[in-house]
């Protein structure tokens, strides 16, 4: 017997991104007091080194949550393209050709993302379910695009 899943708690977009953009300016402030330390203070070279990696790793950080919170999901990496990220469009910004298959999210609880095609009219999963509150979609990585 398969335990029933929970229902995913709605998130507010633009208070997820007001906090992705909080902690990217203090990231990217980290990353500029690391970089200031190993350059000015006085300190053995394998020392400077590891300041600098860990400001690179914070910069990174900043710009990984920054494309998060633009729109791209992290997943799976894809095995042809090794690729971590998609871009996710809004289904009222544009709607991908028809009947290709792509990934997709919606409101409704379902493990996410799923595949679906949009068909001219309306959303299918590709187990031939209607699709149900979809929001966006996105190309699958290396796949038709």
């Amino acid at each position: 017997m398969n335990a029933r899943q929970p229902t995913p708690v709605r998130r507010d977009r633009s208070a997820d991104i007001a906090q992705a953009e909080r902690l990217i300016a203090v990231l990217f402030k980290l990353a500029g007091e690391l970089a200031s330390a190993a350059a000015d203070e006085p300190t053995t070279e394998p020392i400077r080194a590891e300041l600098d990696l860990a400001a690179t790793d914070l910069r990174f950080a900043a710009d990984l949550l920054g494309a998060c919170a633009g729109g791209l999901a992290l997943f799976e990496p894809d095995p042809v393209t090794e690729s971590y990220l998609v871009e996710r469009i809004a289904v009222t910004q544009g709607l991908p050709p028809v009947d290709v298959t792509v990934l997709v999210w919606s409101d409704e609880p379902r493990d996410l993302p799923w595949l679906g095609y949009f068909d001219g009219l309306e959303w299918w999963y590709v187990d031939a379910e209607p699709g149900q509150q979809i929001t966006h979609w996105a190309h699958r990585p290396g796949v038709g695009q």
